[in-house]
C-alpha cells in the first residue's frame, strides 16, 4: 500500500498492536505504546492517551457541540466490507465504539468518511476499526489498474485482430464449444500485451505509481539497448491446464530473435513496483511466474451480468476447437513503443483504457 494512503497498514506480529473482534473476525489495531486503547476506550475517559493515539494515527479529532469527531477518506471499494452484509458489520462497529460512523451516499463524488462519538478515544477506535477491515479485505478487492502493451493503439495491429477475432467466431458458429459465449470475445480496441496488475484505490496510490513508471523511464530505456522491441503475435493458448475448462485463450507475445528485452523489462518493473509498496511482496502479482500474453478470450467479459453460471463461479468454454483452427496460425510481426498504466474499465477516445 502507498504511504500516502489515508489509511495505515498493520503487519500482522507487529509490535503496539493488539487483537480484538469484529462480527467474530479477529483483527489487530496500532496504538500508542506510552498507552493503552483498550483502557481509555473502556473508560470513557478523555486524556492524554486519546490525543497521543490520535497524533500517532496522524488523525485530526475536534471537538463539536459535546461530541468529538473526525473525518478521512476510505476508498468507496472498501465500503461493502465496512458495512457487511445487510449492514451487520457496520452496525456491530457503531455498537462496541458508541460511534456514528457516516459513510458517502452512492451519487455522492466524495469518499470522506465521518465518524462522531462521545470521547476522543472512542473516535479513534472506530478510526481503528475501520483501518483494519481495510487492511485484510484489501486481497479481495479486484485490480483497479495494470502495466500494459497498448498493442490496440500500433496501426498494422487492428486489422490483424479483425482477422483473428473473425476466425474464431467462424470457428465458433461451425464447431459450437461448450460454453462459448461471443461477449468472451475482447474488443480490438483493449488488444494489449499485460505486465502485471495492480490495485491502486486512492489518489496518492495513482500518483505514486505513475511516479515509479516515470523514474523507469531511463532504466527501460537501457534494457531495450536502445532498440525497438519487436515482439511477433501468433500462436494460441490456453491459460488453464484442461483446455475443456479454459477461462482465458490468449496470444502468445515473443520477442523477435529469440531475445530477453522484453522479459527483462516486465520483470524490471514488477521488482519496482514491490519494492515501492503498491504492490504487496506476498500479492500473487509479485509471487507467480512471469506471464506475458495478449488476451483474446476471457470468460469474465461474459460473467458480468450474466446467469450462466452461480454466483461467484467462474464461467468457462472448451477451446479445443479454436487450438486446431486456421486462427492458431495466424501471426504479425509488430513493435512495442510504450508502456500504459492502464484503468480497468475506464476508456480514452481511442478505445483503448484510460492512461493514467
Amino acid at each position: 500500500m502507498s504511504h500516502a494512503s489515508a489509511l495505515p497498514r498493520v503487519a500482522p506480529g507487529e509490535e503496539g498492536t493488539v487483537l480484538y473482534k469484529v462480527q467474530g473476525r479477529q483483527y489487530r489495531k496500532r496504538h500508542d505504546p506510552t498507552t493503552s486503547l483498550s483502557e481509555f476506550v473502556a473508560s470513557g475517559t478523555v486524556g492524554e492517551g486519546a490525543v497521543a493515539a490520535a497524533a500517532a494515527l496522524d488523525i485530526d479529532v475536534v471537538e463539536l457541540r459535546g461530541k468529538f469527531q473526525t473525518q478521512f477518506h476510505v476508498p468507496r471499494e472498501f465500503y461493502g466490507f465496512v458495512i457487511g452484509k445487510k449492514g451487520t458489520k457496520l452496525k456491530e462497529l457503531q455498537s462496541s465504539t458508541k460511534c456514528l460512523v457516516t459513510l458517502p451516499r452512492k451519487n455522492d463524488p466524495s469518499t470522506l468518511v465521518k465518524v462522531t462519538g462521545p470521547t476522543k478515544g472512542s473516535v479513534v477506535d472506530a478510526y481503528e476499526q475501520i483501518a483494519s477491515i481495510m487492511e485484510y479485505s484489501r486481497e479481495k478487492i479486484p485490480y483497479t489498474h495494470f502495466l500494459s502493451f497498448p498493442l490496440a493503439l500500433e496501426p498494422s495491429v487492428p486489422v490483424f485482430y479483425k482477422s483473428l477475432s473473425k476466425e474464431v467466431l467462424r470457428v465458433a458458429d461451425e464447431k459450437a464449444p461448450m460454453g462459448f459465449l461471443p461477449k468472451m470475445v475482447s474488443k480490438a480496441a483493449h488488444f494489449h500485451v499485460t505486465i502485471m496488475m495492480l490495485k491502486l484505490l486512492t489518489p496518492e496510490e495513482v500518483a505514486k505509481a505513475k511516479a515509479v513508471l516515470e523514474s523507469l523511464s531511463a532504466c527501460v530505456y537501457d534494457l531495450a539497448e536502445t532498440r525497438t522491441l519487436v515482439v511477433r503475435l501468433g500462436g494460441l493458448a490456453s491459460m488453464q491446464t484442461d483446455v475443456s475448462k479454459t477461462r482465458v485463450l490468449y496470444v502468445n507475445a515473443t520477442e523477435e530473435g529469440g531475445g530477453k528485452r522484453m522479459v527483462r523489462i516486465c520483470e524490471t518493473l514488477r521488482q519496482k513496483f514491490v519494492e515501492s509498496g503498491l504492490v504487496p511482496a506476498d500479492d500473487e502479482e509479485a509471487t507467480k511466474d512471469l506471464w506475458i500474453h495478449a488476451t483474446l478470450l476471457n470468460s469474465r467479459f461474459a460473467n458480468l451480468g450474466s446467469t450462466a453460471a452461480p454466483r461467484g463461479q467462474r464461467l468457462s468454454f472448451d477451446a479445443t476447437p479454436f487450438l486446431s483452427s486456421s486462427a492458431n496460425s495466424l501471426s504479425l510481426q509488430t513493435r512495442l513503443s510504450c508502456i500504459h498504466l492502464s484503468k480497468r474499465g475506464v476508456y480514452d477516445e481511442s478505445g483503448y483504457y484510460h492512461c493514467e
